[in-house]
């Protein structure tokens, strides 16, 4: 399934996209790993060696220089977006520069990975809402349900209300119920 999934991602960026994936969980559960296994998986599809310090970034100013510098479909991971995508610091000058730059980048069809430590909710919403195409919810190690955005305009992209029906769940919950 992560196979097809990273397949998945690359046509879809040969079909003139760029791709971006919001990887949320608890800390501790394996963000950061998700998100080299993807890229690495990519590179290995592209033709090129994952190198850690050419495709992850740490900070706004590092991800825009790696969005100048990278190659056409190189992946970034974006290492603790908290720093940039949060919902609390969505005014300050430096996010609104990067979201820009995000907007106009789309020709280099890279692949964008998020890792972001706290619940969907508290990411900005320009990200949810234009840039995010899939979320990646890791409920434990090595283990994640991957939610693809609505493209109806009329609901909520990520359909956020319908997770109050399905109740809770936690690492003692059926994978099949999850």
């Amino acid at each position: 399934v992560f196979r097809e999934f990273v397949n998945l991602m690359l046509y879809r960026n040969l079909a003139n996209y760029d791709s971006m994936i919001l990887i949320t969980s608890e800390k501790g559960t394996g963000k950061s790993s998700a998100a080299i296994m993807v890229a690495r998986y990519w590179c290995k599809l592209i033709g090129i060696r994952f190198d850690p310090e050419r495709h992850i970034a740490y900070n706004n100013a590092d991800v825009m220089r790696k969005i100048d510098n990278l190659n056409k479909f190189e992946p970034i991971i974006c290492d603790e977006a908290i720093r940039f995508a949060s919902s609390e610091d969505w005014a300050k000058k430096e996010n609104k520069e990067l979201k820009k730059k995000l907007a106009q980048v789309r020709t280099k069809h890279l692949l964008y990975i998020l890792c972001f430590p706290l619940k969907i909710y508290k990411v900005e919403k320009t990200y949810l809402e234009n840039y995010v195409n899939y979320w990646i919810d890791l409920y434990g190690r090595g283990e994640g349900a991957i939610y693809v955005k609505d493209k109806n305009p009329v609901h909520d992209s990520w359909r956020m209300k319908e997770f109050a029906h399905i109740g809770s769940y936690t690492e003692f919950s059926n994978k099949a119920k999850v």
